[in-house]
């Protein structure tokens, strides 16, 4: 198959299959409701994708006019019942399971489908009360076929004679606007696929690596990296982030892709482990060691004991993006040896930057993605332009809306500020609309101050305030249940990032929040992005009072 063209001409429901069948031997591991680890091999998980078709097929859920919504937490009954709609031509709308029952029904307002897989919690909700519902982790129970239900393996089937492949599923946008509602657009199975293949290219993948998955697949990127697991032929791990931290080194992953947040994680247990050693003298040697040149090109160090202790060694890759991270954070782990890449990307477009092996460059998201066309509008305003086209529309939006995203010739307008310089690297200076205004009339990125302030130890979001005011002030969340440091050692670390910064971009007062940000109260998006207005909303008062 040449991958340089439009794979939706090439890909069939049989091909699908049989790639899947070649890799049978591969293993999935996953955790069950009760926690407990469980492996299968791709052969068996077949199985269990066949017996959730034949369960969709008896509730009448599968066929090119229908469509299945899928709500509920990460994990391996969701990505059967994916897969499942996939190879029986059924689109499915990856429903993030972290909304309120307010924004799941505005998010699915001009979408139609016919039924829905759904947790326990979801199953009494308004949109789908007078749908089919299936139980996720009922999904894959055996279904005899005098009940209904067809089989994708049995030659008689009607779906294995030819029902089809299904050539896009639905997923949403992260949703770090005000809107309730989050932006629906369909993805092309195709693009997916073809941009997994690039990583198994660009990252040296083969089928004794281990991919692990820690984020909810409803993020629609991480299902497809365990699809791509299915297809190309690497081993898959559906862990969480908990699992990740407590037991990185036994499930030894080969990729791991999650948030700064984690990595800040990470790392503090990698310095643990040099505590628990009792290596601190080896550990001031780690962080004098130099992982890039004058022209900030990476490089590589050998893998330290320490962190195979907290990720095994088998690890190949790790890709940290989805929002800012500090150069502190990424040289650390850096100098323990850590293969970390920066990347960058939005769900429209998939990936569109990232440093690899060849091309690595510090405080950068890297060199265009293969397949990627990029340029700065007179804003400097990120545009890109993907081939094979992963999206080209909004399916629940306004003229007005979908216009300000997708525009003439398959161009994308991220609404990202960057630069690149003349190697071709990109650097992610700010949002268009996060642009501060003070009150004196001067244009200020919060972005690259608050990538700053997220660097203090301790603090895992900044949130800077200052439009149409005298001066900047900011709110700051601690790590995941951790708390701050106390205020004399903030104050401390912000008298010196002061010191670098023009008077008009000082931050001359903070809010010490009590509680990290997170996405059950609408403070984090799926991506782990600060929601900058749901924030500054929940800290009006205090904010106020810094302004006196």
């Amino acid at each position: 198959m040449n991958l340089s063209q439009d794979l939706s001409n090439e890909l069939s429901q049989r091909h699908f299959l049989d790639r899947l069948k070649k890799h049978s031997s591969n293993i999935i591991t996953y955790f069950d409701e009760s926690g407990q680890k469980c492996q299968k091999n791709y052969a068996a998980l077949l199985k269990d994708v066949d017996s959730a078709a034949q369960n969709l097929s008896r509730h009448n859920m599968l066929g090119a006019d229908k469509q299945v919504v899928i709500c509920g937490r990460m994990g391996y009954h969701w990505f059967t019942t994916a897969v499942a709609c996939l190879v029986s031509n059924t689109p499915f709308i990856a429903l993030p399971e972290s909304l309120h029952v307010d924004e799941k029904k505005a998010s699915l307002e001009g979408l139609s489908f016919d039924g829905a897989v759904l947790d326990q919690e979801f199953l009494g909700l308004e949109p789908f009360k007078s749908l089919p519902k299936i139980l996720l982790e009922q999904i894959s129970d055996i279904v005899p076929s005098e009940e209904g239900g067809q089989s994708i393996l049995m030659s008689n089937s009607a779906i294995a004679d030819g029902a089809g492949l299904a050539k896009n599923f639905i997923a949403f946008t992260s949703g770090s606007t005000a809107s309730k509602k989050l932006k629906a657009f369909p993805v092309s199975l195709a693009s997916s696929l073809f941009f997994t293949k690039r990583f198994v290219e660009l990252y040296d993948l083969g089928p004794e690596d281990n991919w692990l998955i820690c984020h909810t697949f409803s993020h629609i990127v991480h299902f497809e990296y365990a699809l791509g697991g299915l297809f190309w032929g690497y081993d898959i791990t559906l862990s969480g982030v908990l699992n990740l931290l407590m037991q990185g080194a036994e499930l030894a992953p080969s990729v791991v892709v999650t948030v700064p947040s984690v990595y800040e994680k990470l790392a503090q247990q990698i310095e643990l482990q040099f505590a628990r050693d009792k290596s601190e003298k080896l550990l001031d040697q780690v962080r004098s060691t130099s992982v890039f040149d004058d022209q900030g090109e990476i490089q590589r160090v050998p893998l330290s004991v320490q962190a195979k202790s907290v990720l095994g060694s088998k690890i190949k890759m790790m890709l940290i993006g989805a929002s800012p991270s500090p150069t502190e954070l990424q040289v650390f782990l850096l100098q323990n040896g850590l293969p970390l890449y920066e990347g960058y990307g939005m769900s429209e477009t998939n990936m569109i930057c990232c440093n690899t092996p060849d091309d690595s460059k510090i405080s950068t998201v890297g060199l265009a993605w293969p397949g990627i066309e990029l340029k700065l509008d007179d804003q400097q305003c990120i545009c890109v332009r993907t081939a094979p086209q992963r999206a080209d529309r909004y399916l629940n939006v306004t003229e007005a809306e979908q216009a300000s995203s997708f525009m003439d010739d398959g161009w994308v307008n991220t609404g990202d500020i960057g630069e690149i310089d003349e190697q071709g690297f990109v650097r992610i200076v700010g949002r268009t609309k996060d642009v501060i205004v003070n009150s004196g009339g001067k244009n200020i990125n919060p972005s690259a101050i608050e990538t700053l302030l997220s660097g203090i130890p301790g603090v895992g979001h900044s949130v800077v305030v200052g439009d149409g005011k005298p001066y900047l002030v900011a709110l700051l969340a601690p790590l995941e249940s951790q708390r701050l440091p106390d205020r004399p050692t903030l104050d401390g670390y912000l008298d010196n990032i002061n010191a670098n910064l023009p008077d008009h971009e000082k931050v001359l007062a903070f809010v010490p929040l009590e509680q990290g940000l997170n996405e059950m109260d609408g403070t984090l998006t799926r991506s782990g992005k600060a929601r900058r207005h749901k924030v500054i909303q929940q800290h009006e008062t205090e904010i106020a009072t810094l302004y006196g």
